[in-house]
């Protein structure tokens, strides 16, 4: 393509190649100083009529998108079977690529950055235009010459104007093309690292969906790597739906917890439970950074060449006239000494205190979690666990409540698998495995269990080669395990036994009618039963039974 003339613009050298195609450094024929970028798509995507009418009609809208945080959209081009769009040509690397080159970002530097973008998302989504594939690769860095020069009418970035400039690339390119979801080498148009939940189960993109990506992007530049990786899409998309992310924090122990909390909600599979707009994430975002630029008092710029250290200082005591009437020590000094010394005596009475204090036996913990246990709130389960049961089991590895222990946590895996069963029914599209598991249970539910037993080890056999779907035939497979096979012999179970013998009594006490109830009963409830034949039989023969002889 070098040297290849589009339109009015001269191909220069490439600078880059994504799923959707491949970006040019260009020139104006006509005037050699106005340059800019052009992406020139993929043939496959080009060679729709449909979609190429679409993309025209669509590029017509993001020329009107106009701001410092969005890549400016030109117009866009068909030379032949070539389809291009023009954007106006950022002079530095996108955050992927710097991401590569230098490791994870510092959190000051990923909070500026999100701020940038928001902003960028809620001007678009204004103008009802969804991004639909917000990635690192789509978020381009260019120096602020405004900041450079000293222009402080920028807004300051915890103290100063930022360095650098975030801008979007790609604005709603993706929309023109998400009808098909696939290319035709089979990619996604919307990258699978950065989906969001709705969009893996097939739903239309909102605004929500590219504040999932954001939480995404913010995850990778922090921690280093993506929330979710897999071998292959299809466990990309089941991870986006149903798995949870190692929390940011887990991976980061400096990380503050405002920004921990805020790509947690992010990353929510209930679009619900993210910020409602682009107003609200960008007053989020604004409120956190001023809290932790008050907080440790960050005065340096995120996006230097030198990384911005945080430091505690200034404030109450810093005031410039610390000096007292001559007498040679400097206030502030012996102030930060006092609190210093203050804080240490308060952590070494804590530690003195958790040493000496006597620390809970084996059957105190236990006796402790005993009464979550036999709560009815599932929350109280959670906290007998983490709170007594965990800490018993690491501290005490041969104690005596092993059975005790074993079925409790079957109870809380279970309960915790139909909560996520029933957080799914409202969210995304359940897949084969998980329908025919909740099928199973239900037919245990009614009384079916070698009906519920069957489902299961067929769906096992049917999806156990199937990775994404692991959870479930895990789950089938220690149903198996916890519940036996019916015997076919069911009128010999206890319960069945102890109504059968008190009716046989109420009939030889000369209560007939009594009798005929519980025998109506039986045969009512056992009526549509697969196993319900032997009750019904041991019912006829108890009517048929002679009363004893006097």
């Amino acid at each position: 393509m070098i040297g290849t003339q589009l339109g009015r613009w001269v191909i220069d050298r490439e600078l880059g190649k994504g799923a959707m195609g491949a970006v040019y450094f260009a020139h104006a024929a006509d005037a050699p100083d106005e340059v800019r970028a052009l992406k020139v798509l993929a043939p496959d995507l080009a060679r729709d009529p449909v979609a190429r009418q679409r993309f025209q009609r669509e590029t017509d809208v993001l020329c009107q998108l106009d701001h410092p945080n969005i890549v400016r959209f030109d117009g866009a081009g068909l030379d032949g079977e070539t389809l291009y769009y023009v954007m106006e040509f950022v002079d530095g690397p996108d955050c992927e690529t710097r991401l590569r080159d230098r490791g994870r970002w510092p959190w000051a530097e990923v909070l500026d950055a999100a701020i940038q973008v928001a902003r960028g998302l809620k001007y678009a989504h204004d103008q009802g235009i969804v991004h639909r594939d917000l990635k690192p690769a789509n978020i381009l860095l260019t120096a602020n010459d405004r900041a450079a020069a000293g222009d402080d009418d920028e807004t300051p970035v915890i103290g100063r104007p930022p360095q650098t400039i975030a801008k979007i690339a790609d604005f709603g390119v993706a929309r023109v093309f998400s009808q098909g979801q696939l290319t035709g080498s089979g990619q996604f148009i919307g990258t699978a690292l950065y989906m969001a939940p709705e969009q893996a189960a097939g739903k239309p993109a909102t605004k929500r969906s590219d504040f999932y990506a954001l939480g995404c992007t913010m995850y990778t530049l922090l921690t280093g790597r993506p929330p979710f990786n897999g071998t292959s899409i299809a466990e990309l998309v089941h991870k986006h739906q149903f798995a949870q992310p190692e929390r940011p924090s887990r991976l980061l122990v400096d990380l503050p917890h405002d920004i921990d909390l805020l790509v947690v909600q992010l990353l929510a599979k209930d679009p619900g439970q993210r910020p409602a707009d682009g107003s609200v994430l960008v007053k989020k975002l604004e409120s956190i950074r001023g809290k932790l630029g008050r907080k440790l008092n960050v005065s340096d710029t995120p996006f230097r060449s030198t990384s911005a250290a945080a430091h505690v200082g200034g404030g109450l005591w810093n005031t410039g006239e610390s000096r007292v009437f001559g007498l040679g020590f400097d206030l502030a000094k012996v102030a930060r000494a006092a609190m210093l010394l203050a804080a240490l005596a308060l952590v070494v009475g804590l530690i003195s205190w958790k040493l000496s204090r006597p620390r809970a036996s084996a059957a105190e913990l236990f006796g402790h979690a005993q009464r979550l246990m036999r709560s009815a709130d599932p929350d109280d389960w959670d906290k007998a666990w983490s709170d007594y049961l965990d800490p018993m089991i690491a501290r005490f590895p041969d104690h005596p409540y092993g059975s005790e222990v074993e079925a409790f946590r079957h109870q809380l895996d279970e309960a915790k698998s139909l909560r996520r069963i029933a957080g799914r029914r409202r969210g995304p599209v359940r897949s084969e495995a998980q329908r025919f598991y909740e099928l199973g249970l239900t037919r245990c539910q009614n009384g079916d269990i070698d009906g519920g037993r069957k489902l299961w080890q067929r769906m096992i056999d049917a999806f156990g080669p199937v990775e994404s779907e692991q959870p479930w035939v895990g789950l089938a497979r220690r149903k198996l395990d916890e519940v036996p096979p019916r015997e076919v012999g069911s009128a010999e179970t206890p319960e069945i036994k102890a109504a059968l013998a008190g009716a046989r009594q109420l009939a030889a006490d000369g209560h007939r009618d009594r009798a005929e109830a519980v025998w109506k009963g039986l045969e009512e409830l056992y009526r549509d039963d697969p196993l319900g034949s032997a009750i019904r039989d041991a019912v006829r023969a108890e009517r048929d039974r002679k009363a004893p002889p006097e």
